[in-house]
């Protein structure tokens, strides 16, 4: 069972969306052509934490893009 917020469990699991460091308000100013791991992004609209499970069928455009972006 994910648990993410019970006592012990996974301390700070959430601290990285929760607190002044978080990315999200930067993303727009983020040009992945020129992140040093040429990491792109893609936000899933509509899909939650588990969207594989959650939505299939919305997920899958955005698995197959990313697998053929993999090298190899």
């Amino acid at each position: 069972m994910f648990m993410p917020s019970g006592p012990g469990v996974f301390r700070g699991d959430h601290s990285f969306h929760t607190r002044d460091d978080s990315p999200v308000s930067r993303l727009p100013m983020m040009d992945t052509r020129k992140a040093p791991v040429g990491a792109p992004i893609a936000i899933m609209e509509e899909l939650g934490h588990f969207p594989m499970s959650e939505n299939p069928k919305a997920f899958q455009p955005y698995f197959a893009d990313a697998l053929m972006r993999m090298p190899g």
